[in-house]
C-alpha cells in the first residue's frame, strides 16, 4: 500500500515536472504565459496535426491577447489529442525531450 502511494506521488511529480518544462519551452519571454499562435506553430513543427477542435478549445482558454497561463495550459493539455500525439513513448508523461525537434537536437 505504501509503495503504491509513493509510486502515485512520484508519477504525479514527474507529470508536473514535465508540464513545467514544456510550458517553459513555449514561454519565450518568460512572463508566465504562452501565445496560442507560438504554441500551435511549434507543435506543428513537431509534426503534430492541430485539428480544428483542438484549435477552438485552445482559443477558448486564451485571454484577449491570445495568451494562455500555466494553470489553464496544464488543465487543457493533459487531456488533449496534442498531448497524446506528443507522448511518443506512451508513458502518460510528455518530457521536454519529446517536444524537442530534430533540428534542436542536431
Amino acid at each position: 500500500m505504501a509503495f503504491m502511494a509513493m509510486k502515485k506521488n512520484l508519477d504525479e511529480r514527474a507529470r508536473k515536472k514535465g508540464f513545467d518544462e514544456i510550458f517553459l519551452k513555449f514561454d519565450h519571454n518568460k512572463n508566465g504565459k504562452i501565445y496560442v499562435k507560438d504554441f500551435v506553430r511549434e507543435i506543428k513543427m513537431q509534426g503534430v496535426k492541430v485539428g480544428d477542435a483542438d484549435l477552438e478549445n485552445i482559443c477558448k482558454i486564451a485571454d484577449k491577447s491570445g495568451q494562455i497561463n500555466k494553470a489553464e495550459f496544464e488543465k487543457y493539455f493533459q487531456d488533449s489529442d496534442i498531448f497524446k500525439a506528443l507522448d511518443k513513448n506512451k508513458d502518460g508523461h510528455v518530457s521536454v525531450t519529446e517536444v524537442t525537434s530534430k533540428a534542436e537536437l542536431a
